[in-house]
């Protein structure tokens, strides 16, 4: 494997895995929701049928060509041509509110810009893939943060249902709604965790939970991945 395709690999960048020959801009390729790192090119993916006992789904890459997301006229395009258009500009802006100086809060947003929140959300869907399949849902029960919209719109590109739990919704609601909707993975920040945790036990269909922060300092049985 040359030094190239392993740069590729270890970015966001996706990849026959047959073949080894990286996507094109726009091209259409394949993967298996059943296997892990199963991903392969339509050449590939015709020559490997009679063999593959399970349903191939088709997907196009993220980093498709802007004359083409421009036209498409599904969420997921539409999110990417913005991320194209105003990579430069502010998208998402955060303060740390304080009551007691009101005057400085309106200057004391930090801006984010859409190519670094789009960076984002590319990434944080590529390592969706790993924890559920698409049409499957997932739960965001966090308070407002870029890290909650961050989330939702992954969920876009991968055709993932996301479900949003209000935060300080108590526990019989929440397990009401985790059990009525089948949710599968749950994307938190570290306040909720813990009683997220606590709660899975009451909650048979959950099987990853997701936390926004470092959660270095803490013991969890689940698994975490983070969104950054």
């Amino acid at each position: 494997m040359n030094k190239n395709l392993n740069a590729s690999i270890n970015s966001t960048v996706q990849y026959c895995t047959v073949c080894h020959r990286i996507f094109n801009q726009g091209e259409s390729w394949f993967y298996c929701p059943s296997c892990l790192h199963c991903h392969v090119c339509e050449m590939c993916k015709t020559r490997m049928e009679s063999s593959h006992s399970h349903r191939l789904i088709r997907k196009f890459s993220l980093d498709y060509g802007i004359e083409k997301i421009c036209t498409r006229p599904d969420m997921a395009s539409r999110i990417l041509s913005a991320i194209y258009f105003h990579s430069e500009r502010s998208c998402f802006g955060v303060r740390n509110f304080s009551n007691d100086d009101s005057d400085s809060n309106e200057h004391s947003y930090v801006w984010l810009t859409f190519k670094i929140i789009g960076q984002r959300i590319k990434n944080f869907s590529y390592g969706l893939e790993h924890f559920i399949k698409p049409h499957y849902h997932l739960a965001i029960c966090a308070a407002n943060r870029p890290e909650w919209l961050i989330t939702d719109l992954a969920c876009i590109l991968q055709s993932i249902i996301s479900v949003p739990i209000f935060h300080q919704s108590n526990d019989r609601d929440m397990t009401f709604i985790i059990n009525h909707t089948n949710i599968s993975v749950i994307v938190c920040d570290k306040h909720i965790l813990q009683r997220l945790i606590r709660l899975q036990s009451k909650c048979s269909t959950v099987r990853h939970i997701i936390c926004m922060d470092d959660v270095s300092d803490m013991n969890s049985s689940k698994s975490l991945l983070f969104c950054s």
